[in-house]
């Protein structure tokens, strides 16, 4: 993951990795039956359902934008 050479401390640039939960219960539970592991972002196995990962994760990058906003209108 390159994403941590972005945001080393000696990095003048703050920086956020966001995981969201992007498969469905049943593909979980399917996935803890069978003993395997939650493909994640980089495994060709990677395929998060849209319907329920996009509007969580739009609204939880939102939440994080308007929350540094908030944050440096005081500056």
């Amino acid at each position: 993951e390159d994403f941590a050479f972005l945001v080393a401390p000696e990095q003048p640039v703050p920086g956020l990795f966001l995981n969201i939960g992007a498969y469905a219960p049943a593909v979980l539970a399917d996935l803890a039956a069978r003993g395997e592991a939650v493909p994640t972002n980089h495994s060709p196995q990677f395929a998060p359902d849209p319907a329920i990962a996009v509007a969580p994760g739009a609204r939880a990058l939102v939440l994080a934008v308007l929350s540094v906003a908030a944050a440096g209108a005081g500056e």
